[in-house]
C-alpha cells in the first residue's frame, strides 16, 4: 500500500514535472534530497514501487523502508 500522502496525488498534483531529469538543491539535508529522488521515481513509474526500485537501481523493500520513515 501507498502512504496515503503519496496515494492523495493526482498527476497534476504532484510536486514534480513527470521527467528523467530533477534538480537537487545542494544545500538541502541528504535525507531530504532522498525523499525527492523517491517520489520523483514513484511519480514516473505511477506508485509502482518495483518499477520505481528498478529504475533506481535499489530494492523494493528500500524504497518501502523509506516510505515509513517519511512523516506524513
Amino acid at each position: 500500500d501507498l502512504p496515503a500522502a503519496l496515494r492523495a496525488l493526482t498527476p497534476s498534483a504532484s510536486p514534480l514535472p513527470p521527467s528523467d531529469h530533477l534538480q537537487i538543491p545542494l544545500d538541502q539535508s541528504l535525507r531530504r534530497s532522498i525523499e525527492q529522488i523517491i517520489q520523483a521515481a514513484l511519480a514516473l513509474e505511477k506508485g509502482n514501487q518495483s518499477r520505481a526500485a528498478r529504475r533506481l537501481g535499489i530494492s523494493a523493500r528500500t524504497i518501502q523502508r523509506h516510505l515509513a520513515s517519511t512523516p506524513t
